[in-house]
């Protein structure tokens, strides 16, 4: 993380809770913001999904730190789809993925999916040649 935000983080967004969000604290620059909607490490009982051991960062650098549920915002969803939409159109986004092939890959890309330093990126996906008669 510092390599990538060499003078800190002014906003993270941390669906994760656990070590990403134990990284990101200490990381981030006076002011900054935490958008906290999320706490998949610990979905699957692993361990304390929300976990921050230096609270005291928060206070010295007056971070703000706000967790949100998205159906709070639906009202807003289809201006922000359409103009996700258009964004990934002209190219400003991009949606990375791994596609692998047939059936049989299932087993070994689910378990790569769960392993850590997976090799795959972005979203999953399988290919399969359905034969017509």
């Amino acid at each position: 993380m510092d390599r990538l935000a060499p003078d800190g983080l002014d906003v993270y967004f941390d669906n994760t809770g656990g070590p990403l969000l134990e990284a990101a604290v200490p990381r981030m620059r006076r002011l900054g913001r935490i958008a906290h909607c999320g706490s998949v490490s610990g979905y699957d009982g692993g361990g304390s999904p929300l976990r921050i051991d230096d609270v005291a960062r928060i206070v010295l650098n007056s971070l703000t730190l706000r967790g949100y549920i998205v159906d709070e915002h639906r009202a807003t969803w289809p201006r922000a789809l359409e103009e996700l939409r258009t964004w990934l159109a002209e190219g400003h986004l991009r949606a990375p993925h791994t596609v692998v092939d047939g059936l049989d890959s299932v087993p070994e890309a689910l378990a790569d999916v769960l392993r850590p330093g997976a090799t795959h990126r972005g979203k999953l996906l399988v290919r399969v040649d359905v034969a017509r008669s």
